[in-house]
């Protein structure tokens, strides 16, 4: 069907489709993908003409009023939040995982069982449910019930889509913007093994199968960097180059403390923040040896490098285990990582970091302080020496790069395309090979020795990234946005099916 603008008066009604598992409501605020629309929703209040209206299963509904609560007045008043008003099939587990594996399936109410019989054919076209027990098929009936609901209720002009594992918003009709970061595994195989999907397939090549099915059946495509948008979007799922999209992320800027020594500040903050804090809950011995050492470390005297990430085997901390290893024992440098991934002993991709903390013996020298707040993450970055950007592959430039220049502190910084392509002279800007453990060390030495020019120089290198605001950015997805909502175009997934 043939769409048409929205009028000025009435705004652009944008749907935001929120797949969120019900034990991955932690995550959200505090993951790349939910902290990117957060800073959108606050870069278009300034006067864009947006209205967002979340669609969430019911367990979520919680989750994502705490996350908007967290936006400030004038960008929470855009935004509304629909669910279904069926009661939380998982109510009672505390949304856990092995709780609610347990609990039998619901029945089906008279003509459930036809809706997901379609629901299951579209959405797993070319590819396999990732498992199909009773949480997986519960699941699977709250959202293809969700997104029959918001065809039949949603007044919205165009649909926006965070997250290319939303497998089920190639149910909705309206048009549709998929953002689409990254498939990291197409880059680096060797850290995704093969994992069986049922007894049928590699979970990687399902993933890709489900990519592509969505990609398909959106309007358009947004990614954080040219580099995806070439090699992956394009190149790799044949996606046609008017339909794949570029927008970088705007920058984010800590508040600066008006005392004389901020970093002084943060310390103490920081000092406080430990002695209150359950820092790993685990209660394997290696992890109460690193609980205790963090609640004793000594931010004021012993300088420290700070990563901030998640823990996934690309994003390279395990070389900076070995990088401050060799500075230890080859230059005298006693210099500590703190990381806010979480580092369990016995947890999931754990097994390079593990390896490298083993084989260096730095047991005392890697601190682990997960979930933090923002103010904490804020001091953090204040208060160390150095940060650390040196993952194996991002979406797009990351959002540390001006996190930790906006705190003062500079960067040991990858020398990736995504980085590069943001950087007016990259070859100038003394980028570091992520897999060379020696180039890492001399730059964090060099970083840690010459702290303050450091700052001056790389806030000149990286000044289109530093100048780059947030509503700039979201001028940039309401233009697409608002393109894509004229298109018009209704989904082929799109059925006669409605609500039993």
């Amino acid at each position: 069907m043939s769409g048409t603008l929205p009028s000025a008066e009435r705004g652009l009604r944008v749907g935001i489709w929120m797949e969120l598992l019900p034990d991955w409501l932690d995550w959200l605020g505090r993951d790349g993908t939910s902290r990117l629309l957060g800073f959108v929703i606050e870069g278009a209040a300034g006067g864009l003409p947006i209205i967002w209206e979340f669609w969430v299963p019911v367990w979520a509904y919680d989750a994502t009023a705490g996350f908007l609560d967290e936006l400030s007045p004038q960008a929470r008043r855009r935004c509304t939040i629909h669910r279904s008003h069926r009661p939380d099939p998982f109510e009672g587990t505390g949304h856990d995982r092995r709780r609610m594996a347990a609990l039998p399936e619901p029945a089906m109410a008279p003509g459930v069982a036809s809706q997901l019989d379609f629901a299951v054919r579209v959405i797993y076209r070319n590819s396999l449910p990732f498992a199909d027990g009773p949480y997986e098929r519960t699941c699977l009936r709250e959202f293809v019930q969700l997104a029959l609901e918001a065809n039949r209720d949603a007044a919205v002009d165009c649909w926006y889509v965070p997250s290319v594992r939303s497998r089920h918003a190639v149910l909705l009709r309206a048009p549709k913007l998929l953002a689409f970061p990254d498939l990291v595994f197409m880059d680096f195989p060797r850290f995704f093994p093969a994992k069986p999907v049922r007894d049928h397939t590699d979970e990687s090549w399902n993933v890709e199968r489900a990519a592509e099915h969505l990609l398909s059946e959106c309007d358009a495509v947004v990614s954080y960097s040219d580099d995806v948008r070439t090699r992956h979007v394009v190149g790799r799922f044949g996606i046609e180059p008017a339909k794949a999209h570029v927008i970088h992320h705007g920058r984010i800027v800590f508040a600066h403390s008006t005392r004389a020594d901020p970093r002084e500040d943060a310390r103490r903050e920081l000092m406080s923040y430990l002695a209150g804090t359950d820092v790993v809950a685990d209660g394997t011995s290696a992890n109460i040896i690193r609980d205790l050492h963090a609640r004793t470390l000594d931010l004021v005297r012993l300088p420290f490098v700070f990563v901030s990430t998640a823990l996934r085997p690309y994003k390279n901390i395990a070389n900076a285990i070995r990088a401050i290893a060799l500075l230890r024992r080859e230059h005298g440098l006693a210099v500590r990582l703190v990381t806010t991934a979480r580092i369990d002993w016995d947890g999931p991709d754990i097994g390079e970091v593990r390896q490298a903390i083993i084989e260096e013996g730095a047991f005392f020298d890697v601190v682990s302080i997960p979930g933090v707040p923002p103010d904490i993450l804020e001091a953090l970055y204040t208060a160390a020496d150095v940060s650390l950007a040196i993952s194996f592959f991002e979406g797009g430039a990351p959002f540390l790069i001006t996190e930790s220049l906006s705190a003062g502190t500079p960067l040991v910084v990858a020398d990736r395309p995504f980085v590069r392509e943001v950087l007016p002279d990259p070859d100038r800007a003394g980028l570091v090979d992520p897999f060379d453990v020696p180039a890492i060390a001399a730059a964090i030495r060099h970083a840690v020795e010459n702290r303050s020019a450091l700052v001056k120089e790389q806030t000149r290198i990286y000044a289109a990234l530093m100048n780059r605001s947030w509503v700039t950015t979201a001028s940039e997805y309401f233009d697409l946005l608002r393109t894509v909502a004229a298109q018009g175009h209704s989904s082929a997934a799109a059925s006669p099916v409605e609500l039993a």
